[in-house]
């Protein structure tokens, strides 16, 4: 029996996929557990426009990351934070207060895109590299007290 996985199930198959179960498993598990539909026409078509929007979202969503990532200024990027005498941070700089001090600068970029080997520690200037599908740039952050 053909029927169209509402989530993944080892060794059957990847959610939104249409598998071949047999009939017994597909009514006695399958069925009463909302972890399949049965592969209909219907079901077939809805799913197809539920995969063509999501692969559209996911364009867009693509488009627009990469848009923001040519936005952005060649100037240095700045962040001011508490530090010691020594230039040591009380607390360290990750992606996510780039991530911050970008969106006060109107650029939308997720912590995923950021590429960080290590948390940043110390004041002074850093090369960032900010990443979406084939396109990269750098950009210089400049940590200051």
């Amino acid at each position: 029996m053909k029927v169209i996985l509402i989530q993944n199930i080892n060794k059957v198959g990847k959610k939104d996929e249409i598998v071949e179960v047999a009939g017994g498993y597909a009514d006695n598990v399958l069925f009463p557990s909302k972890k399949a539909i049965p592969a209909t026409a219907k079901n077939i078509e809805a799913l197809n426009r539920k995969i063509s929007s999501t692969k559209a979202r996911k364009d867009l969503e693509h488009g627009l990351l990469e848009s923001a990532i040519k936005s952005l200024p060649e100037e240095t990027l700045s962040i001011s934070v508490k530090a010691n005498e020594k230039g040591h941070l009380f607390s360290s700089i990750g992606e996510d207060e780039i991530v911050d001090a970008l969106s006060k600068k109107r650029i939308n970029l997720s912590a995923k895109n950021i590429i960080l080997t290590k948390p940043i520690k110390e004041t002074g200037e850093y090369k960032i590299q900010i990443v979406e599908g084939a396109y990269k740039k750098e950009i210089t952050l400049s940590i200051t007290k």
